[in-house]
């Protein structure tokens, strides 16, 4: 058995994080599935019948499958961070996805603007665990336009890890973050 992962070493470290519900829920995903793009040879071992016995699956339009349970890494979620310490939240993301794969987690929610993809992607890269038995959920900032969003997704798959001895990997949701403009109130 691998040694559960260690807290991080910081001043800042003294609290536990608090946990994030996911943000990849299954009436959010099905409500966003004309937003997001699904990698085609993304089918993995993550909704199969021996993993849908610890976590439920939904289907897509396509036919792939999403965990409903996903481990979340919004910045915002570590209350003992100050506002902009990304260090603080990238230690404390990794920690947590190290946490989440120990335990037998499969799904990773992560963004471009949370500022904590290159520790997921470190976590993901020490795991051991088999690309195909994660499912990474990622998002670009929109509206953004095409071009844009192309190199926000190469850009996801670096940060991730994503390019190595075996080529380039692949995120199995990009999800459009925000897809419309806000508007003031004023």
């Amino acid at each position: 058995l691998k040694t559960r992962p260690q807290r991080p070493s910081t001043p800042s470290a003294a609290r536990r994080p608090r946990r994030q519900a996911s943000a990849t829920m299954a009436p959010l995903a099905r409500a966003a599935a004309p937003l997001l793009l699904l990698a085609g040879g993304a089918l993995g071992r993550v909704c199969d019948e021996v993993s849908e016995k610890k976590v439920a699956c939904f289907d897509l339009k396509s036919g792939s499958r999403v965990p409903q349970v996903a481990m979340g890494t919004w910045s915002g979620s570590y209350s003992d961070c100050r506002s902009g310490d990304y260090t603080c939240a990238e230690q404390h993301a990794r920690f947590a996805v190290d946490n989440w794969l120990h335990i037998g987690g499969t799904h990773i929610d992560g963004a471009n603007d949370y500022r904590t993809q290159v520790a997921v992607g470190e976590a993901l890269r020490t795991s051991g665990i088999p690309r195909e038995e994660v499912f990474i959920t990622t998002k670009c900032p929109g509206p953004i336009g095409y071009e844009a969003t192309i190199q926000c997704a190469d850009d996801n798959l670096q940060m991730l890890r994503q390019f190595g001895s075996k080529g380039v990997q692949y995120i199995d949701l990009l999800l459009v973050h925000f897809p419309s403009t806000i508007k003031p109130a004023c």
